[in-house]
């Protein structure tokens, strides 16, 4: 019996190859013939094959296990759905009668059907061995949005999320160098080293594997032993660390000093902060194109911000008589290699200025959770990351040496999150600096809190669609084109996270919610610590499998050295907490452990988590949990876990 034919495509492979049943020249059945097997599995054309197990020879099996899985209808029924969907073959009418067991056979079902698309799937249906998600097989890259970033968006995206609210309330990194400007230079400059290589590492990276989700698809493709174990520590962790809390505490606080409330109590900042939040998030999730444009606005803001701050350090830096003559007679530079005669400094802190620093050019890595949505992904973000890193450069080292001069240590230790308010005050005056330049920093860190949430959802959606947390099915779905769902957690979490900071702090003192806005960056600092120094290893990992698959090196290439440099400091920075314990009270936070035992916790919560819900529940209960896709109305595919009865 010849294959269906639906098209020239398929005519000619089936002129090509002949009936299913016919035997080549060399008597060995087609379904065995591995050339044919090829070009059958790959044949785009080939959409359906109408039930191709009928003309399978019955196969006899061998062992009990393989009896055990064939003898259950929900097994065949699931069976018949993986097979379709990975093989582009039509099951609906078929079943699997014609497969029978028989003791003698010396062969298992599993090494006898027809081709090898099926004999994986049978496999891992009876052996429950699916180290890796279906959806990372699948080398489709589009999403229902469609490609509508161009170079313009992404660069607005990518120096939106790295010059966010980091640099603007940055006064914990010189308090942690122990106010010594020789060691606060270093940590910068180590820091853009750190981003340069970074940046490279995940563009080599983003290369290989152009879809959403960034470092959740390069650490599943690498690390897929244990099972699943990857994509369920870093999801979950992602998830409950993806807020936005320190760019609405930020954009919250300069619109109160803005209207004269420099001091205003945590709770009212907190609140404004999330109502922030509310706005952003449904203006995203219900008008995504709306949200792109405010974003790209807000960018425009940005930049028009960062000139200011450029010219503004450049002035001050080398013709500083075309300011206050008073101003010019307060600056002075502080000695280069001394620290603070006023303060104890212990080096335990400057792990946690590294961190700190760190996390002003975290967002050289998000944008990579947006692939899917940017036209021509290799060449765009090349050139949106490198305009980006060289504008935050210029603008890092202009800035911080200009506080410097123009700030005491005094006003840079009790500047909490208002450091950019005070050194314009002191520059411009009340109306010019207190008031328009305040304005533009707090619309800089509004259009970071629109780019980190615009960045939050898709890898929350991501995250989702693999299945591996409660109600993820929902919580992947799109709606008005905007993975809505997906952004409603980000939002939530940011919210809670409000919530809990807000009750501490002295009312009326302007504290940061007792230091909450430092603790909070240093926990999710040491986290991307963590993630990046695994990124680096695994891109290493996935070089040398996709060498031994013969696939093509990735046109951009990062640097050896740099990932050297990467793997060397993330260790040092992973492991000085541990060894030089910091009991400064600026990188604590009331009532929580110090932020490396706490980022260790919650990722030890995450191993439990994927232990019980994937090794232990279903040993004692014996089922295997086995992915299978499905699509959502929209077409976003999706993963979803069936239980099968499995006997140890």
């Amino acid at each position: 019996m010849s294959l269906p034919v639906h098209n020239e495509d398929d005519d000619h492979l089936c002129r090509s190859f002949g009936s299913i049943d016919h035997l080549d020249h060399n008597n060995v059945p087609m379904y065995e013939n591995e050339d044919f097997l090829d070009r059958l599995e790959h044949s785009k054309p080939l959409s359906k094959i109408i039930s191709i197990t009928k003309h399978i020879p019955d196969v006899e099996v061998e062992n009990s296990k393989d009896q055990e899985f064939f003898s259950n209808d929900d097994n065949k029924v699931v069976l018949n759905s993986q097979l379709e969907d990975q093989s582009g073959i039509d099951f609906q009418n078929n079943d699997l009668s014609n497969i029978h067991t028989h003791k003698s056979n010396k062969e298992s079902v599993s090494s006898k059907l027809m081709n090898k698309t099926t004999s994986r799937v049978i496999s891992q249906l009876i052996t429950g061995d699916s180290n890796q998600s279906h959806l990372e097989d699948d080398d489709n890259h589009e999403v229902p949005q469609g490609r509508h970033l161009g170079l313009f968006s992404t660069t607005i995206i990518f120096i939106s999320r790295i010059i966010g609210s980091g640099i603007f309330s940055s006064s914990a990194i010189f308090v942690n160098c122990g106010g010594n400007p020789f060691i606060y230079f270093i940590v910068w400059s180590v820091a853009t080293f750190f981003a340069i290589f970074g940046l490279y590492l995940y563009l080599e990276f983003g290369c290989l594997i152009p879809k959403n989700g960034g470092t959740k698809n390069f650490l599943e493709r690498s690390f897929d032993k244990p099972k699943n174990m990857t994509s369920v520590i870093f999801g979950i962790f992602s998830v409950l660390t993806g807020f936005i809390t320190t760019s609405a505490i930020v954009f919250a606080r300069y619109m109160l000093s803005l209207m004269g409330y420099p001091n205003a109590d945590n709770r009212v900042v907190n609140l404004i902060g999330g109502l922030t939040v509310v706005v952003t998030t449904l203006i995203h999730g219900l008008y995504m194109k709306k949200g792109v444009q405010i974003q790209n606005l807000l960018g425009i803001f940005k930049l028009f911000t960062i000139a200011i701050m450029i010219i503004t350090s450049l002035i001050v830096l080398f013709v500083p008589d075309l300011l206050s003559p008073d101003l010019v007679d307060d600056m002075y530079w502080p000695p280069f290699f001394q620290f603070e005669t006023n303060t104890l400094y212990s080096f335990s802190q400057l792990p946690a200025a590294f961190i700190q620093a760190l996390y002003c050019f975290s967002g050289w890595s998000s944008i990579h959770n947006n692939t899917a949505e940017i036209i021509n992904p290799e060449v765009t973000i090349r050139k949106a990351g490198i305009y980006s890193l060289a504008v935050t450069f210029l603008l890092y080292v202009s800035l911080c040496f200009a506080i410097l001069k123009v700030l005491t240590y005094d006003e840079i230790a009790n500047s909490g999150s208002l450091l950019g308010y005070f050194f314009f005050k002191k520059i411009y005056g009340e109306n010019l600096g207190g008031k328009f330049v305040t304005l533009t920093i707090a619309l800089s860190a509004l259009s970071n809190l629109f780019v980190c949430l615009f960045g939050i959802g898709r890898m929350n959606q991501e995250i989702f669609r693999n299945g591996i947390l409660p109600f993820s099915k929902t919580l992947s779905k799109n709606y008005r084109n905007s993975p809505f769902n997906s952004l409603l957690i980000g939002g939530f979490m940011t919210i809670l996270l409000l919530v809990i900071t807000s009750s501490s702090g002295t009312e009326g003192s302007g504290e940061d919610s007792s230091n909450a806005y430092t603790y909070i960056v240093s926990v999710e600092s040491y986290y991307n610590q963590v993630i990046l120094f695994f990124v680096v290893i695994a891109l290493y990992i996935y070089r040398k499998k996709n060498k031994e698959k013969g696939k093509p090196e990735a046109p951009i290439k990062s640097f050896d050295s740099g990932n050297v440099f990467l793997i060397i400091l993330s260790l040092y920075l992973l492991f000085m907490p541990f060894i030089m314990k910091d009991d400064s009270s600026m990188n604590n936070m009331d009532g929580f452990p110090p932020y490396n035992y706490m980022a260790v916790y919650m990722m030890f919560a995450c191993f439990l988590y994927w232990l019980f819900k994937f090794e232990v529940i279903p040993r004692i209960f014996k089922y295997k949990l086995v992915p299978f896709n499905e699509y959502l109305d929209d077409g976003l595919k999706i993963q979803v876990w069936k239980k099968l009865p499995y006997t140890p």
